[in-house]
């Protein structure tokens, strides 16, 4: 993370960094998504933390630097489907109808 007073606070305060860095979006979908997605996302960067150990390496990702560097939650939003994503096709999209 850049030089910021506050770094000490927000590693933390995990919760309060991802929150904190919610992308915008006018999609409230997303949103709910991104919210739902901290749990995941952190045992995530917990797993990525024991691998280095794991692996010899002094354990020293932060988690700004994960959530900057390998946060999938966008990815993962992309590839899911506009029904996974909550949006429900109409019957001239299902049925093929011009």
């Amino acid at each position: 993370m850049a030089s910021n007073l506050y770094q000490p606070f927000l590693e933390d305060n995990p919760d309060i960094l991802y929150y904190g860095m919610t992308p915008k979006s006018n999609s409230s979908r997303f949103l709910d998504y991104y919210r739902s997605q901290y749990n995941p996302t952190y045992n995530a960067y917990k797993g990525a933390v024991g691998n280095q150990a794991l692996s010899g390496q002094t354990p020293s990702l932060s988690f700004y630097d994960y959530l900057m560097n390998n946060n999938p939650v966008w990815k993962e939003w992309l590839n899911l489907s506009p029904t996974d994503k909550g949006f429900i096709p109409s019957l001239r999209s299902v049925w093929n109808i011009r």
